[in-house]
């Protein structure tokens, strides 16, 4: 394969945007384009490459929604500490895309889920079977 199909295809990995990957890469939107009407390989790993991109966003979704991130916390100008953050809306998500019963119904707003009905609990004040039911659900193919 040629190197500038090669460089075009490494970055849309990593991307999932063609215009970005082609202007990173150098390549003409057109010429992808053409590579990919002319060449059934070439059109087969930009396939490839679209879901290992997929894969990375989710990835990061679910780290997001899952393990959080440390924010940092500043007093009088200087860093003292840091918070554990969680992204609530990602985990809602993630969990209307897994499982049907939290997707909202239409007509019948008691199935509803939303991050005004979820309340935020710090972990420390969860019992043991609600953490246990976390990591159960965590365990569940979320990684």
């Amino acid at each position: 394969m040629r190197r500038r199909q090669t460089r075009f295809l490494e970055v849309y990995a990593g991307l999932g945007v063609i215009g970005s990957a082609c202007k990173a890469a150098g390549v003409p939107r057109g010429t992808v384009e053409r590579w990919q009407a002319i060449d059934k390989k070439f059109a087969r790993m930009m396939l490839d490459a679209f879901e290992e991109a997929r894969d990375a966003v989710e990835q990061e979704v679910c780290r997001r929604a899952l393990d959080g991130w440390d924010e940092p916390v500043y007093h009088g100008g200087k860093m003292v500490g840091s918070i554990r953050r969680y992204d609530s809306n990602l985990l809602i998500a993630l969990m209307k895309v897994r499982k049907p019963e939290f997707r909202e119904q239409k007509g019948n707003q008691t199935n509803n889920i939303t991050t005004s009905t979820l309340p935020v609990v710090p972990l420390e004040r969860l019992t043991v079977e609600e953490l246990a039911l976390l990591e159960k659900i965590r365990g569940n193919g979320t990684r």
